[in-house]
């Protein structure tokens, strides 16, 4: 009884692996349809320069305030955003956000470079209900130094 209780036990295991594997190989399938190759593998590469690190986690601080943004478009400047300000949620029922970014990787050269995130974002009303979401979303931003300023000029992500 042990023996088919392991071996039933090892196949529901595989059968699990085989069903993750499947859906992050559809994943990448995605991206790279979407991308291309050399810019998925773009993601792979780990930057350790502590310089270009801090530019790259200042403008994803910006884009995690401006995704965190509740309320209407009355008073919020968006001309310093550059590419960022499409990531703003304006709502008047918006009064709550719950926002996730990650960089996943840089790369600058001069006064040009891009960088890879990860983020979801999730809005919600006064009464907690969901008005809006984005879960789990790619997006590389190329940059550009405009002025002695890292900006966000161009962002490419699957709608």
């Amino acid at each position: 009884m042990k023996r088919i209780i392991c071996v039933l036990g090892s196949f529901l295991l595989l059968l699990s692996i085989a069903a993750c594997g499947k859906n992050n190989a559809e994943g990448n399938l995605t991206l790279i349809k979407h991308y291309g190759q050399e810019k998925v593998d773009e993601m792979e590469i780990q930057c350790t320069d502590e310089a270009q690190l801090k530019i790259a986690n200042s403008l994803v601080g910006k884009a995690r305030e401006i995704l965190s943004y509740c309320g209407t478009d009355d008073n919020v400047d968006t001309v310093d955003c550059d590419a960022l300000k499409k990531y703003y949620f304006f709502s008047k029922d918006a009064n709550k956000s719950d926002v996730s970014i990650e960089l996943i990787t840089t790369r600058q050269s001069g006064d040009s470079g891009y960088i890879w995130v990860k983020y979801s974002a999730e809005y919600y009303d006064e009464a907690g209900n969901l008005l809006m979401g984005m879960a789990e979303t790619y997006s590389r931003w190329d940059i550009e130094k405009v002025d002695d300023v890292w900006k966000v000029v161009n962002i490419d992500e699957i709608n």
